[in-house]
């Protein structure tokens, strides 16, 4: 985790250099499910860019109070989830300014940042050991497909699609190995902090 927090941000200052696009923005997709999540997006070209985001989830984590697993019997705990992602984006449109139709690959890490010390207490009550101590919750890697409007080269909109494959539950042992896929829908605002010079004359 700390390797890919690295990568992140030393691509920051190297995305900061020539006539390149800067956008600012927060999914409001995000807000609806007890998340936030912000992201910076930098286009070096008019059809290529790059975008790194930061997020945090409150989330829950389950466990079932009885063998035999039952719903009366299964209490949920607050789980505090961190995020980062990094995405490639394609602009294969004419008119493109880092804007418009895109899609590109994309991978997102989600990982357990502290629970409810709850939880651990009753995991060791029920299986009589200490609760697993991965707290790697998710390592998808996928896709995205979206479509991104810049009004008067500053305002950004941003609709999207993702689905990635959790290839953590790959790398596992065979008798723990799963399939899992997801998927999410972005819904962004944001603002263009700094814009090419092609991209303003398009503006005039």
């Amino acid at each position: 985790m700390k390797k890919i927090l690295c990568i992140l941000l030393l691509a920051i200052p190297f995305l900061s250099f020539g006539q390149v696009n800067h956008d600012l923005k927060v999914d409001l997709m995000k807000g609806l499910l007890r998340a936030v999540f912000l992201s910076y997006e930098a286009a070096p070209t008019k059809h290529f860019g790059i975008e790194l985001g930061f997020g945090h989830e409150w989330g829950k984590i389950g466990l079932f109070h009885s063998v035999i697993p039952s719903a009366e019997d299964y209490q949920t705990y607050a789980q505090n989830i961190g995020q980062v992602s990094i995405m490639g984006k394609f602009y294969p449109s004419k008119r493109a300014n880092g804007d418009r139709l895109f899609f590109g690959p994309h991978f997102i890490q989600k990982f357990e940042m502290s629970r409810d010390p709850g939880y651990a207490i009753s995991y060791r009550k029920i299986n009589g050991t200490e609760p697993p101590n991965n707290r790697n919750v998710w390592s998808g890697l996928g896709g995205t497909l979206g479509f991104k409007k810049v009004y008067q080269n500053r305002l950004v909109l941003e609709l999207g699609f993702s689905s990635d494959v959790n290839i953590a539950a790959l790398l596992v042992s065979k008798d723990e190995r799963s399939l899992d896929f997801g998927g999410t829908i972005q819904a962004k605002i944001g603002y263009r902090i700094l814009a090419s010079k092609e991209g303003e004359n398009m503006n005039k």
